[in-house]
């Protein structure tokens, strides 16, 4: 049996779910989804236990708020990144 991977089941979610941004859509496929499909219940269950969320959306919101930084550090640099 493979081992469960936090941050593969996170890439899953921010590609799979999170790519329309739209916290109505997002919740609403996570409401349908965790009812019906026993496999991903088990994988967002272990992820939180896991990772100490308490839904999918801390992890939606610390994704904004570290792009969100993002632009503004590009923004204080005339639009650059400075390494």
């Amino acid at each position: 049996m493979r081992t469960f991977n936090v941050y593969d089941f996170e890439n899953y979610m921010i590609t799979e779910m999170f790519e329309s941004r739209e916290i109505p859509r997002i919740k609403d496929h996570f409401e349908l989804r965790i009812p019906y499909d026993p496999h991903f219940a088990k994988r967002y269950a272990k992820w939180l236990q896991r990772t100490g969320n308490s839904s999918w959306l801390d992890l939606y919101n610390s994704l904004y708020d570290e792009e969100e930084e993002l632009r503004k550090t590009i923004s204080k640099n005339g639009g650059k990144l400075l390494g």
